[in-house]
């Protein structure tokens, strides 16, 4: 779709946006480089989701733990949230999380998560097929460091989804603008 760097909130992009947090568990970080960054990012993410109602949806590799916990804090903080494992790269592979999704009528996906190349990605093209929009932002999402793949992997992100310059944008109110 399209590269955005205006100044906007995520409810000026979508007006019932769902946060997926995707494989952030203990496992998949642990070559992660910038781990840190990524875990604060999706923080201040999470956070905003909770003050401004907007709903969360942890997604996690089944048998690989659970999402970490400064981001399992956040996200049971949001007032419509849950937690689903999978089997499967693509989070849509547990039909359960399409289920929610319309359940609470969502209708843009805001992609945050470890192994862009693949499970994020994979993830954001089940939910293309599913009918959803999706968006993510460079400081939400990374790769292991084995996965050499990742400027091609965001120029597919621009391709096919709505990719932010600074995810920072979707944190900022009406009233800021």
């Amino acid at each position: 779709m399209t590269t955005f760097n205006g100044k906007r909130g995520l409810r000026n992009f979508s007006a019932n946006p769902v946060a997926l947090v995707i494989d952030m568990q203990p496992e998949f970080l642990k070559e992660v480089v910038e781990k840190k960054e990524l875990i604060e990012c999706q923080s201040q993410v999470l956070h905003y989701c909770r003050k401004n109602n907007i709903a969360a949806i942890a997604v996690e590799y089944t048998n690989n733990g659970r999402t970490v916990q400064p981001l399992r804090k956040h996200i049971a903080k949001v007032p419509k949230h849950a937690i689903i494992t999978k089997s499967a790269p693509d989070g849509f592979s547990n039909s359960e999380l399409e289920k929610i999704l319309r359940g609470w009528g969502a209708d843009m996906l805001l992609l945050m998560g470890v192994n862009a190349s693949l499970c994020v990605k994979d993830t954001a093209q089940g939910a293309a097929d599913a009918g959803f929009k999706f968006m993510t932002a460079g400081q939400l999402i990374a790769d292991e460091i084995y996965f050499q793949k990742r400027n091609k992997e965001l120029s597919w992100y621009r391709q096919n989804g709505l990719y932010l310059l600074d995810y920072r944008n979707l944190l900022k109110d009406e009233a800021q603008l």
